[in-house]
């Protein structure tokens, strides 16, 4: 029960923020302001626990890695993107296609890519390198994508250089003050490391929270019916359907080995929530155009539900001795 519990509990805790935040938005409108000043510190520490995270050892044993996480950042940033943009988007409103482009071009998840690689007797190095590539490009390429996408109507060049100042300060100084401590002040950062997970899932469902509170404060239905929740969740499972069984398809070209075909499988079919929510987050507050964050984070949060809960049972198929261990 408590193995379930630890992975799947943030899963839970989506569906219980949601519903929180549905229940109570005709009375917590006041807090909203409050939540909304937490949110950048937040972003902020998420950051820094994804630098704590980084091992100097595994950095440089992925180092050796060429080719692969190339591939991985293809799928990431073109294929994903271009395949959302042809079979997504001019299907769908203008608010759900934004959402699902948001989706796709967020990068692709550590944690969970690297789990699941190492689950699945992959090789982990090329799973950590690809992942890193990604999450570190993709703090550059999502308000970069994103502007290019809205168009000419906003001045996308002071946009941009005021995007990457505050993901510098927001971003990449924590992710570096995070890796400096795992580096210089060992003893610190192993307490760290071991509530960086309940951590991270915490604050982002705050945000998670203060999004959809904002979502259904504003006449939510107004925007979006209720019956595209229905709609978000099947188009996301075909997405996720599709892009899996293309990035597995298509890493027999470069994979020589199996290892790494699953190492590249997981990372470029995959997104991130930890990266992924503070990042558009923080494109869409900074932009002066407003945007209805709940709804345009539901595709991520769809998505990041099917890949965890089918990729847990890909990792069976790929290795079918693996045990999940429950207390």
């Amino acid at each position: 029960m408590v193995g379930h519990i630890r992975s799947y509990g943030f899963i839970y805790g989506l569906i219980f923020v949601i519903a929180l935040a549905y229940f109570v938005a005709n009375v917590a409108v006041d807090g909203l302001s409050i939540l909304n000043g937490l949110k950048w510190p937040m972003i902020a520490i998420i950051f820094f626990f994804q630098g704590v995270s980084l091992d100097e050892k595994s950095l440089k044993n992925c180092l050796g890695v060429s080719g692969l996480p190339i591939f991985v950042l293809v799928c990431n940033f073109i294929v994903f993107p271009f395949l959302v943009l042809v079979s997504v988007i001019p299907f769908v409103s203008d608010l759900l296609g934004l959402g699902f482009f948001l989706l796709s071009i967020v990068p692709t998840t550590i944690a969970l890519s690297v789990a699941y690689t190492d689950l699945s007797k992959g090789r982990v190095e090329v799973a950590l390198m690809a992942t890193l590539s990604s999450n570190l490009l993709g703090t550059i390429l999502v308000p970069l994508f994103f502007l290019i996408f809205m168009g000419e109507a906003l001045e996308w060049g002071s946009s941009l250089g005021s995007l990457l100042l505050t993901f510098a300060w927001l971003l990449v100084l924590p992710l570096m003050l995070g890796y400096g401590t795992r580096r210089w002040f060992v003893s610190l950062s192993q307490p760290l490391l071991r509530i960086k997970k309940v951590t991270v899932e915490i604050l982002l469902l705050g945000i998670i929270y203060q999004s959809f509170l904002a979502c259904f404060s504003n006449e939510f239905d107004s925007d979006f019916m209720y019956n595209d929740f229905l709609f978000v969740a099947l188009v996301s499972l075909l997405l996720f359907l599709c892009v899996s069984l293309l990035v597995w398809w298509s890493s027999r070209f470069v994979c020589m080995d199996r290892g790494s075909k699953i190492a590249v499988f997981f990372g470029g079919s995959q997104k991130s929530v930890c990266s992924g929510i503070p990042l558009i987050v923080l494109t869409l507050e900074l932009l002066p155009s407003s945007y209805n964050e709940g709804i345009l984070l539901l595709p991520l949060i769809v998505y990041y539900f099917y890949q965890t809960v089918l990729g847990g049972i890909l990792i069976h198929r790929f290795n079918p001795s693996v045990q999940i261990k429950r207390a």
